[in-house]
């Protein structure tokens, strides 16, 4: 029988022995009497669910709870923080991170009023820095993480090693670029490593200084430190999957494409096959270690120009990415697929990938902004924590060593609180001047802020008149010119002297030149609404005009529409077809161009006008625009939306205007 097998056994018996246990202690209160042989039973229980958490979570989960239970039941203090402990770790492994926080936390005021349990808080600490850090709290986990150590030195008996903690440590710091203090770390965490014959960490600790040195573009060096990691793992027969592909990236970055896609595909093929008995860390390790590979190895392809081979790395890539939900390499595969498919002229998939590669972005930079804590917050709790924990163990040796022992605390205490309130002083010194010198930015940016408003109002109100100036000259000059001059003709031929046999023939002429100006009529009202929006909706209007355009032969114009259906009044569809005819004029004129792309989109209550083309382009940077398109960005600023534009030389422009439905309602029925 398999050794899992054997445990999963072992679990199921323990299970049905509590359950045993329980029956026959309904005669009596067992709040206070502690059988060594239930306790034992306990003990047991929760190693065999330690064994087994990264291989049957499920099982492991379900020996927890009962754990517990039968801990609350037997006043057992250590099987009940341990308990919890164990369920954080579960839901840890299921990635339900914030309420492994809420057990983590809960076992952590448990062992703090229980001076016999204070050898677990080390590991504690170190598992709420693991959840932090999985959640981007990084100043948080970093806070973790040193109380980890603190609670280390107070009880060296936990079987939590520093080393371990110096590595974790490591990662808040390399995630904020903070890469000289993670080096620091890195270095604790070799030095205690080596002492230990630990070399599955030295090898973790040379993998994680290699990745520093090549986020700080120093490649030679990164490369000797992945090198170093795969000795140690060929000789202790340790994994060296991450190395591997560290150095095949580096070859990458460095040109050496051929190199780069040996060892890529080599590791590529080794993890197509994987234990499911490896535990979920490992399986998970190894599938965004596939990933990366996947990723760099498409990389390669599309720089050496081989859309092929690239285009089926990249989208196993993402597809693999979503699986795993990682939206950095969502993001990173949208973005090289869209330039993929850019390069291949490929204008309609461009613009999908385009699209789903800023959506994601922005949400990474709304997370990336939300985790930017005001730094001297964190500060004062982190001191006001380090006071609480130095008074919880002074009241623990002071149990232990009697009265003498605690002078000496309260010596060291108020020195500590002395030297704390000291700090609180500067740094509220220190506050209160930025906090002044904050104020006046403030004031003077809000100065400016209030007059660039009244400039922008300015030239919103100056473009909507020039609009509507031009629109009156339009109707004035089609009034004036065409039915004006229809109808002047037409009573001059009605005043003129004829006989009777002329008569006829008069009012035949006169009939015909009513019949014209009544067209010219309906010709002025057509431009005002055109029927064919009013009587087809604006997506079968703009499907007319643009197969109009692409039946000349001159420009082929693909049209597309997404999240149809939706409400818009006549108006407002008026509004977006009088835009797009203006984009695709543009286009038109000055582009250049053979082929364009428009996208109509609807995305919850957004309204998405894109339009891209393979034109002459122009250089974003010297580019000054011209008093059409500057009337453009004006109107659409004036209904409350956003444009952006595009362009490069050579390579085309893309034009992105975005309404909120419902404030492009609002603005027209105003």
């Amino acid at each position: 029988m398999r050794a899992c097998q054997v445990i999963m056994l072992l679990s199921c018996l323990i299970l049905h022995t509590f359950a045993q246990a329980q029956d026959n202690n309904t005669g009596f209160s067992t709040r206070n009497y502690l059988p060594p042989r239930d306790t034992a039973l306990i003990r047991k229980a929760m190693t065999i669910a330690s064994d087994i958490e990264t291989i049957y979570p499920d099982s492991a989960y379900r020996i927890y709870q009962q754990t517990f239970k039968e801990s609350v039941d037997r006043n057992f203090d250590f099987g009940i923080a341990n308990s919890l402990r164990g369920i954080g770790n579960m839901k840890t492994v299921r990635e339900d991170f914030e309420t492994a926080y809420l057990f983590y936390n809960k076992s952590i005021e448990y062992c703090t009023a229980r001076p016999s349990l204070g050898f677990m808080l080390p590991k504690l600490y170190n598992n709420i820095g693991i959840t932090y850090q999985n959640l981007g709290q990084y100043e948080n986990a970093i806070a973790a993480y040193t109380k980890a150590l603190q609670a280390k030195d107070l009880f060296p008996v936990s079987a939590l090693k520093k080393s371990t903690v110096y590595l974790n440590i490591s990662g808040p710091f390399i995630s904020l670029k903070q890469y000289k203090t993670a080096n620091s770390y890195l270095n604790l965490a070799a030095s205690e490593a080596f002492k230990q014959n630990d070399y599955k960490l030295y090898r973790a600790v040379l993998d994680n200084k290699g990745s520093v040195a090549g986020l700080q573009k120093d490649y030679m060096v990164g490369k000797k430190y992945f090198e170093e990691s795969i000795t140690i793992s060929d000789r202790y027969h340790l994994d060296k999957t991450t190395a591997l592909i560290n150095i095949g990236i580096i070859d990458y970055l460095q040109n050496d494409y051929d190199t780069a896609l040996v060892i890529l595909l080599n590791i590529l093929a080794e993890t197509d096959t994987t234990n499911k008995n490896d535990g979920i860390s490992l399986l998970k390790t190894i599938k965004n270690d596939r990933i990366s590979a996947l990723k760099t190895i498409g990389q390669v392809y599309l720089t050496e120009k081989k859309y092929d081979k690239a285009e089926v790395y990249l989208l196993q890539a993402l597809k693999e990415s979503r699986e795993l939900h990682q939206p950095e390499y969502i993001a990173e595969c949208s973005g090289f697929l869209a330039n993929l498919y850019k390069e291949t002229g490929d204008f309609k998939k461009a613009i999908q990938f385009q699209d789903a590669y800023m959506q994601i972005k922005d949400s990474l930079n709304s997370i990336e902004v939300s985790r930017n804590v005001n730094t001297l917050e964190i500060n004062y709790r982190t001191v006001q924590k380090d006071k609480t924990l130095a008074e919880q163990q002074l009241t623990i040796v002071m149990q232990q060593n009697g009265m003498k022992a605690m002078a000496l605390w309260i010596v060291a205490i108020g020195s500590v609180l002395l030297l704390l309130l000291i700090t609180l002083l500067a740094v509220r010194h220190t506050y209160r001047n930025k906090q002044v010198k904050l104020n006046q930015q403030l004031y003077h940016q809000q100065q400016a802020e209030i007059l660039l408003r009244q400039q922008k109002e300015l030239e919103l109100l100056k473009a909507t008149m020039a609009g509507e100036e031009k629109e009156r000259e339009r109707i004035a000059r089609e009034l004036h010119d065409g039915i004006g001059g229809m109808l002047a003709a037409t009573k001059m031929k009605m005043s003129m002297g004829t006989t009777i046999a002329d008569q006829e023939a008069q009012r035949e002429q006169v009939m015909a030149m009513l019949t014209a100006t009544a067209d010219e009529v309906r010709k002025t009202a057509h431009n005002l609404m055109p029927d064919v929006l009013i009587k087809n909706g604006l997506e079968n209007a703009l499907t007319i005009y643009c197969d109009a355009i692409s039946s000349a032969g001159n420009l082929q114009l693909d049209i597309d529409f997404q999240g149809m259906p939706y409400h818009l009044s006549k108006a407002a569809e008026l509004v977006i077809y009088r835009i797009t005819q203006e984009l695709i004029q543009n286009v038109i004129k000055h582009a250049e161009a053979t082929v364009t792309a428009v996208l109509i989109k609807k995305l919850k209550n957004k309204f998405s006008v894109i339009v891209e083309d393979d034109g002459v382009g122009f250089n974003n940077d010297i580019f000054h625009e011209g008093l059409g398109l500057q009337n453009l960005r004006f109107r659409v600023q004036a209904l409350q939306g956003n444009i952006e534009i595009s362009s490069s030389l050579g390579k085309g422009t893309l034009v992105h205007i975005e309404f909120d439905i419902e404030q492009l309602q609002d603005k027209i029925d105003q």
